[in-house]
């Protein structure tokens, strides 16, 4: 498979997203619908308590098919 996919969210009052999950049991999230159940799960366990609770979730895909050139990013 040559993507897939991390989830951000922000904690409490901050402004900035902070990585939530990029793998789960060592391996890498395969599906969208596969993200939202540990969007779903964090969010039940936050009502539980045992989590903080996390808003602005954020599914990313992320495409590993092209190696990233950060010297054009940098250029840019």
């Amino acid at each position: 498979m040559t993507h897939h996919y991390i989830i951000w969210g922000k904690y409490g009052n901050d402004k900035l997203e902070s990585l939530m999950v990029e793998t789960v049991n060592g391996g890498y999230i395969q599906t969208i619908a596969q993200a939202n159940a540990i969007i779903r799960y964090w969010q039940e366990k936050a009502n539980d308590g045992m989590v903080e609770h996390v808003r602005d979730w954020r599914i990313a895909k992320v495409d590993l098919s092209t190696k990233p050139n950060f010297t054009a990013a940098i250029n840019a």
